[in-house]
């Protein structure tokens, strides 16, 4: 049974921390932002894809790259 209920929607949760990030689509909040652009997003995960993407995009020039071992 799904015990945490969005005030906003009927979405519901059996995790208290998947109704966080669920109501950040209600709030606009963005913790996550791109090291190298500073695009914001609201889950680390697509932060970290968003962030590799960009870093390779630069040609292997980017810090992040360097610090990440150039994966």
């Amino acid at each position: 049974r799904k015990k945490f209920k969005c005030p906003y929607c009927s979405f519901s949760a059996m995790h208290q921390c998947i109704l966080k990030r669920h109501m950040r689509s209600h709030t606009g909040e963005r913790p996550y932002p791109c090291e190298i652009c500073g695009k914001k997003f609201t889950r680390r995960e697509h932060m970290k894809r968003h962030t590799l993407v960009r870093a390779r995009a630069l040609g292997g020039n980017s810090p992040f790259l360097q610090l990440k071992g150039n994966r």
